[in-house]
């Protein structure tokens, strides 16, 4: 059984709104909002037209991400690969199928989840989620680490970017550390 990375979120209302333009056809909607360029990226690259009318709601709801979901477990499925099981907050658990080697099952996993629009969908549903107002990542985990006392208050982002860049193991270590990384705002009820 492979299990995927489950990432953390609960309902993520979009804090963008679409506006037509008279070239929406073509382009899509124009998004404003502090996520608009990932929504316009999204909504552009987007595998199908079922994708694009989730993003062009200006919100992505828990069922827009269970829809993906599904499309996404139909292919895998037709695939080969059975006991397919998603996660409402995030990431699969599958049971590839046999005499596969690794890279190709990574390759098919990848390819239902780009060709379902589950990539989209899943990635902004979650950022959206534990950042709605798109700041600065960095910025607000340094700020938890200080305010949690996993850190001194004179770290800083670049001490933060020289423990990812050496795998530092505080980062691991402390349950509370990997969850200023991933939430530092603590809005999916994960702490």
């Amino acid at each position: 059984m492979i299990l995927t990375a489950a990432l953390s979120a609960c309902t993520a209302q979009v804090p963008v709104s679409p506006h037509d333009t008279s070239n929406s056809a073509a382009q899509g909607p124009e998004f404003s909002g502090p996520w608009a360029a990932e929504f316009s990226q999204a909504y552009t690259d987007a595998p199908s037209d079922f994708i694009r009318s989730i993003l062009a709601q200006g919100e992505i709801t828990d069922a827009n991400l269970a829809e993906t979901q599904q499309l996404n477990k139909a292919c895998l499925e037709s695939a080969g690969f059975s006991d397919v099981e998603h996660f409402m907050r995030g990431g699969l658990s599958v049971t590839p199928p046999k005499g596969r080697s690794d890279a190709d099952i990574h390759d098919l996993v990848r390819q239902c989840s780009d060709d379902s629009g589950l990539t989209q969908i899943e990635t902004l549903y979650t950022a959206l989620l534990i950042n709605p107002d798109n700041a600065d990542m960095d910025e607000l985990a340094v700020q938890c680490l200080i305010t949690e006392q996993v850190v001194e208050p004179s770290f800083t982002v670049a001490d933060l970017q020289s423990w990812y860049d050496r795998d530092d193991p505080r980062l691991l270590a402390s349950g509370v550390a990997a969850n200023c990384t991933f939430d530092p705002l603590k809005r999916t009820g994960e702490w």
